[in-house]
């Protein structure tokens, strides 16, 4: 069984924003703000609504499983870890406060 492709292509996203949310966090000083924000408010929305639906899927298969996991970065932890997204989430929000903060 598969997922459908607009699911697939949820997944997709999820580990290509996580991954440069994750760069943009973690550079020294943290660059970008605005792509942080940008980047912050696609995934939560993503997250908040697609995420536990689609990893806990019966139709995802091994196959898209393992092509989202190709996607990692070395040193990372995949979209299907489940507090992956939530720690970077709410790192990004740390430091959007943070800038703001005089």
């Amino acid at each position: 069984m598969a997922l459908s492709k607009s699911d697939f292509f949820k997944l997709i996203s999820m580990q290509a924003l996580l991954n440069e949310l994750e760069s943009l966090c973690n550079s020294s000083p943290p660059l970008l703000k605005s792509r942080i924000q940008e980047i912050y408010q696609q995934l939560s929305q993503l997250y908040t609504t697609d995420w536990l639906r689609i990893t806990e899927s019966e139709a995802l298969d091994a196959e898209e499983r393992h092509f989202v996991e190709i996607l990692v970065p070395k040193d990372r932890y995949s979209i299907f870890w489940q507090d992956t997204i939530w720690n970077s989430l709410e790192e990004a929000a740390r430091l959007l406060k943070s800038k703001e903060s005089p």
